[in-house]
């Protein structure tokens, strides 16, 4: 299974997009990568009834690992209940990005459909080898569990050239 540890938070962030009936589009790639492509609003009902656990079976089928409950928190999953959490850390980091760009009334920019499509292609391709983390796959290196860059020609990488190859340090 892909789930097996479920988190509940009131995070003030994405409080504040459930306040508002605000979804999270792709913003980041690894974002992406980690929690989903967009982070659904799962339509209100009343916390513990079967009502609300309807409405969360409802919102599964997207392939997110974090989903916003309206007029009350978030919910994060995880394969490990570290993993869950670490989710729940991400989506209240990005829904803090996506509040703060929606308050600045500039148009949000969100990741092109044919880069989520290629971000969805590694995701899957990760879990089916067992991997649970961001991992950059240009046919020359990818991350491991353990976040050593390889290579198959190279060997290991400094942070320098890493971050070369990547275009911007890994966070």
């Amino acid at each position: 299974s892909d789930v097996n540890a479920v988190i509940h938070t009131h995070p003030v962030f994405a409080s504040i997009l459930s306040i508002i009936d605000k979804p999270i589009p792709a913003l980041f790639d690894e974002i992406t990568f980690e929690i989903g492509a967009e982070v659904d609003v799962i339509a209100y009902a009343v916390s513990g009834s079967t009502d609300l656990a309807q409405n969360v079976v409802g919102k599964l089928g997207n392939n997110c690992y974090c989903y916003i409950l309206q007029n009350h928190g978030a919910l994060s999953l995880g394969k490990s209940l570290d993993q869950a959490w670490k989710n729940a850390e991400l989506l209240e980091k990005v829904a803090q990005i996506y509040y703060y760009a929606l308050a600045t009334g500039k148009k949000i920019t969100t990741l092109p459909a044919n880069a989520v499509e290629q971000i969805y292609k590694m995701r899957t391709s990760a879990q089916q080898k067992g991997r649970t983390r961001w991992c950059y796959f240009d046919d020359r290196a990818e991350r491991t569990e353990k976040d050593n860059l390889i290579t198959e020609n190279q060997g290991m990488l400094s942070a320098q050239e890493e971050a070369y190859i990547l275009g911007r340090a890994y966070i």
